[in-house]
């Protein structure tokens, strides 16, 4: 059969293969500047047709060069869905700056040169200061409203926008508390 010149096949050919299944297929990562602690993801990797070896690399498109993606193993064959097979994914933002960076993990089978790839994105945040750390507030049941209290909120390096959203734990929902900027 053809479809605008294009040979459409029913059924798989023998030894072909698809790319693989991965799950989440948009690896993302968050740290704060001037972390060094590597954060690591298993991402699920599967397939869809006869399983085939690939060959898996990192390769950092921002900062050109670097080396903050690891993939590990370096070679898998992914099973038949609905069985998977683990790849773990780390991150090292040691050294970087605040910025949102690039990476894409590159699935090539060395046999049918089948080929897939998967975009990663680190995103630095700057460190942002709080103080104090804690504000605690005391009130007599039908009493007046405790005095207000501030905080200060400041971050390392460039200005940086915040939100700043008032969350009550006890009771769960309760409206006691408020911020304003």
């Amino acid at each position: 059969n053809y479809f605008y010149g294009l040979k459409i096949y029913r059924g798989v050919p023998a030894g072909f293969n698809f790319p693989p299944l991965v799950n989440p297929d948009d690896p993302t990562f968050i740290a704060l500047e001037g972390s060094s602690e590597p954060l690591s993801q298993q991402l699920q990797i599967s397939s869809v047709s006869t399983p085939g070896q690939f060959v898996v690399t990192a390769s950092t498109t921002s900062p050109a060069g670097s080396n903050w993606l690891q993939v590990a193993p370096g070679s898998l064959t992914p099973p038949t869905k609905p069985a998977n097979t683990p790849l773990t994914v780390t991150a090292n933002p040691t050294g970087l700056a605040v910025g949102t960076y690039t990476s894409t993990i590159n699935f090539v089978s060395p046999t049918t040169n089948v080929q897939r790839q998967i975009p990663v994105t680190l995103e630095i945040g700057p460190f942002i200061n709080v103080n104090p750390g804690t504000l605690t507030f005391q009130a007599v049941q039908e009493g007046a409203l405790p005095t207000a209290q501030s905080f200060i909120v400041g971050a390392d390096g460039a200005p940086t926008p915040y939100t700043a959203v008032a969350t009550v734990a006890n009771p769960t929902g309760g409206n006691w508390l408020q911020v304003t900027p």
